[in-house]
């Protein structure tokens, strides 16, 4: 079976049906089915014989969700992904572990091996097109990119990691004079001085019992050298040395002592120690005001659970010294601080619920569900604090009006009305799709939108229709105004038309060039640059709308109008027309097409005719002891084997009368 190809935006959140890793850009898709498939997954293989099970064949199954089988390469639980599986052995692997590690064909190409000292086999280079769930045993990164590996036992390394030093003559973090050596060991783990975390490879100095995992000794092999007389130093309140300014550039796991998050960019430290602050957590006030609590805080280094996310901190914390329990982690502290600045109050009040909602940090991994849009918390909300109250909203939906006027349905007003408490569910009039949240409603009309349709902002303005669209990430049951086909995601939508248009349908091309612009503007549905308040069009110089789409170039920050981003022509009316290179280019694709297939049906009617012509001259049959021509019979002008028999048929029914009077 032929899938068709479409063009994905990046703001669709989509997964491919057989691997169910997330797609981007062309994408093999069954609009009917709604399924989505990656080019590499399309062409899958039913069977293969991997290096890591040669005594079985592995065959390409459907896995269950009640399964409790894990990936023999990464170690990870399948889910409801397709995998290579032989059920003899019960042996698994994903489609990212499988394919990746299959060796190439024979006489393919000549495979480049190398010898690793950490392990026994050979190694053979691969090249990984995407990022696989196998982490490489040096860094503990996920596989991407140039790679050597042994696919039989899944021992994979970066070729980065490869190319590694087998030796550190001097670190900053061992001022010794000792080397630091690249050591393993497959019966003992490493536990690393600067993260305090345990690792499988590390460069150990035996002689100081000293082990530095591989990240954290590569990256900040950098800081011994930006080390010097003039270097910029601070004294901190919680460290007896003085601690040196640096710049940090590699990702590491080593955690900033303030607000337990991994050092990077500018930083302050003290090597010895292997001490390390953020600048801007270095440079914290020792007592603050905050909105969220009424006596002042006071920086203190102690274990505390932070009152705004109720994680347990181990960095620094800002704490009341009147009201003991309450302390605020660093993270929370400047979060909620960057909110009130820009306006966002401290507690609020919301008509679903009877006691006032705090600012509240949802930090966890989305398990909390907010009470208007059913939709995961993560990030900045308000909570009730109230011991056994569960109720949770996001900004946007705390913020919702309780009667709204809204483009999905301009003939009324909305009211809001709460969830059902019964757990009832109701059908969105915008996208369709069942909803048991909140839901703003039209009692004339009965009409319902959900919150988070009713937050959707007018994306923007198309040639093709004279309203504006919104962009919907999925629907339900809704068609394409373009191609015909089923349009239930990445889809472009004017409600109150039901005028639809996939993403890959509408005839704005996805970059364009400018002339005044060096660089390709690429299509997006939103851009707001943060440094102003009033967002401009950087070709035009007018004020745009920010919940508007716009052609952007992210190198340069430039944000353009699309009318201003396309190219103009002028209309036979004398007015402004949009030029767009991709509709021209498939309107002259459709007229060179219409004159193919009209010049083909000039060629098939000849070709009919002469087919007729030499039918009836040569052929001859028998009725009634008499030889005919097919042309002395009143056959059709196109007589086909079918048509032929019928008049024989006819004929010699006509025949038996005198037959018998015979």
């Amino acid at each position: 079976m032929a899938y068709p190809v479409i063009e994905l935006s990046q703001n669709c959140d989509v997964s491919c049906f057989v691997c169910t890793e997330d797609l981007h850009g062309s994408t093999y898709c069954c609009l009917d089915c709604d399924i989505y498939l990656h080019e590499s997954c399309v062409g899958l293989p039913l069977q293969i014989r991997h290096p890591s099970h040669s005594e079985h064949c592995l065959t390409l199954s459907r896995s269950r969700r009640s399964d409790l089988y894990r990936c023999n390469g990464c170690s990870k639980s399948s889910g409801k992904s397709f995998i290579y599986c032989c059920d003899d052995c019960m042996f698994t692997l994903d489609i990212a572990c499988a394919v990746s590690t299959l060796p190439p064909p024979e006489g393919h190409w000549e495979e480049e091996t190398i010898q690793h000292f950490a392990h026994d086999h050979r190694l053979t280079f691969f090249n990984m097109d995407r990022a696989i769930k196998i982490m490489c045993r040096l860094c503990e990164q996920p596989i991407s990119g140039p790679t050597y590996g042994c696919g039989g036992c899944f021992f994979l390394l970066h070729e980065s990691c490869v190319q590694l030093p087998r030796e550190i003559p001097q670190h900053p973090f061992h001022n010794y004079g000792h080397a630091v050596i690249l050591v393993t060991d497959t019966k003992e783990v490493f536990l690393c001085k600067a993260c305090k975390q345990y690792h499988q490879f590390a460069y150990r100095c035996d002689g100081c019992a000293l082990n530095l995992g591989v990240q954290c000794a590569v990256s900040t092999l950098p800081l011994q050298d930006q080390q010097k007389e003039d270097s910029q130093t601070i004294q901190h309140i919680f460290h007896s040395h003085k601690l040196t300014y640096f710049c940090l550039e590699m990702d590491n796991d080593i955690q900033c002592k303030a607000c337990d998050l991994n050092i990077s960019g500018e930083i302050y430290g003290c090597l010895e120690c292997i001490f390390f602050l953020h600048k801007s957590c270095a440079e914290l006030p020792q007592v603050m005001v905050h909105p969220l609590h009424p006596h002042p805080l006071y920086l203190e280094a102690k274990p505390l659970q932070c009152r705004c996310c109720y994680r347990n901190s181990l960095g620094f914390v800002y704490s009341c010294h009147n009201c003991r329990p309450f302390g605020l982690d660093v993270e929370c502290t400047q979060k909620t601080l960057s909110a009130f600045k820009e306006g966002l109050p401290a507690e609020i009040h919301h008509t679903l619920h009877p006691h006032a909602l705090a600012l509240h940090n949802f930090a966890g991994p989305g398990f909390v569900l907010c009470k208007v849009c059913q939709h995961p918390l993560q990030g900045l909300g308000y909570s009730c604090p109230y011991p056994g109250e569960f109720f949770e909203l996001h900004i946007l939906c705390a913020e919702l009006p309780l009667e709204l006027e809204h483009p999905c349905h301009p003939k009324h007003p909305l009211t809001l009305l709460p969830a059902a408490s019964n757990g009832r569910s109701f059908n969105c009039g915008a996208c369709h799709r069942e909803s048991k949240g909140c839901a703003f409603f039209c009692a004339e009309c009965q009409f319902y939108l959900d919150a988070s349709c009713a937050a959707q902002k007018l994306t923007f303005k198309h040639q093709l229709h004279e309203h504006s669209l919104t962009y919907f990430q999925r629907t339900k049951y809704l068609q394409c105004n373009r191609c015909s086909n089923n349009c239930n995601m990445d889809l472009y939508r004017c409600v109150e038309c039901n005028f639809n248009l996939h993403h890959d349908c509408a005839p704005l091309p996805p970059s364009v060039k400018h002339e005044l612009h060096f660089h390709l503007l690429l299509l997006c549905d939103r851009v707001v640059d943060e440094f102003y308040k009033e967002q401009y069009c950087d070709l035009c110089e007018t004020p745009r709308n920010p919940e508007h789409g716009v052609y952007y170039c992210e190198e340069c920050n430039c944000a353009a109008h699309i009318d201003c981003a396309i190219p103009k022509v002028e209309s036979k009316g004398g007015k402004e027309a949009v030029q767009n290179p991709l509709l021209d280019e498939l309107n002259e694709e459709i007229t060179r097409l219409e004159v193919n297939v009209e010049e083909m049906k000039r060629k098939l009617e000849a070709l009919k005719r002469k087919r007729a012509k030499m039918s009836s001259l040569s052929l001859i049959f028998e009725v009634g002891g008499t030889k005919h021509r097919a042309s002395e019979m009143e056959l059709p002008v196109y007589p086909s084997e079918k048509t032929l028999k019928a008049l024989l048929d006819m004929q010699r029914q006509e025949d038996l009368p005198h037959r018998s009077h015979a």
